[in-house]
């Protein structure tokens, strides 16, 4: 598969998968000379968090917000937010998502 010129195969992917995209890696493929970013398991861990949020709530994380706009989120070091009233996403539910999403589970 040919990438587009100047972009990786990340950067041109990632609008599909934004939702899920580990900060680390999200920075790393916008703000990198290289048009070479590789996901880690610390990226799966990220990502497995927001498919929990999406599978207990039925929504994606930061759901309805435009791509470019998630791009600024994390960039900043948000994260997604986790539904306070889902009867599906129990405490435990809660506590792994924030751990799996967290700064100090990336670094």
């Amino acid at each position: 598969m040919s990438d587009f010129v100047g972009t990786s195969y990340l950067k041109s992917t990632i609008c599909g998968i934004m939702n899920f995209a580990d900060p680390a890696l999200v920075e790393r493929a916008y703000s990198s000379q290289d048009n070479v970013c590789h996901p880690t398991k610390l990226c799966d861990i990220y990502s497995f968090g927001g498919l929990m949020l999406h599978v207990l709530s039925g929504k994606k994380p930061y759901d309805g917000i435009p791509s470019p706009s998630i791009i600024i989120k994390v960039m900043k070091g948000e994260r997604p937010e986790i539904p306070p009233h889902d009867k599906h996403i129990t405490h435990w539910h809660k506590s792994l998502i924030r751990r799996s999403t967290s700064e100090s589970a990336l670094s």
